[in-house]
């Protein structure tokens, strides 16, 4: 199976955050659309970063209630590993085992979404 198949039921909305966001609003937006992550864009609709629910988890453990003050970008991952529509299933599961992350960024609609807010 390919991540196309996937995207057929889950459907294909990029959802993204500023750097200059608080951990609040990050927060808030990750419940609101019941996602794991957010894609960091910058003005121009850059991918700067990525940020997820395990990252404010481990913000609120280190900085306590202060952290929700916390801009994205302090918090946010900054290499963001990303895959196609193409790619397969196994292929990737194997690429986030071995980098020990959860979320990939499907880059057509990364760069598609982008396209579409300017």
């Amino acid at each position: 199976m390919s991540v196309h198949g996937i995207l057929i039921c889950k459907g294909a909305i990029v959802f993204t955050i500023e750097p200059t966001d608080s951990l609040a609003n990050a927060a808030e937006s990750l419940t609101n659309h019941g996602i794991g992550a957010l894609v960091v864009t910058d003005a121009e609709n850059h991918t700067v970063g990525i940020i997820s629910e395990r990252d404010i988890v481990r913000a609120l453990g280190e900085k306590e209630s202060a952290a929700f003050e916390t801009p994205v970008a302090e918090i946010m991952t900054r290499k963001v590993e990303f895959c196609s529509r193409r790619d397969n299933l196994i292929d990737l599961m194997r690429r986030m085992t071995d980098g020990k992350f959860r979320h990939l960024p499907v880059i057509d609609l990364v760069l598609q979404a982008a396209a579409t807010a300017r």
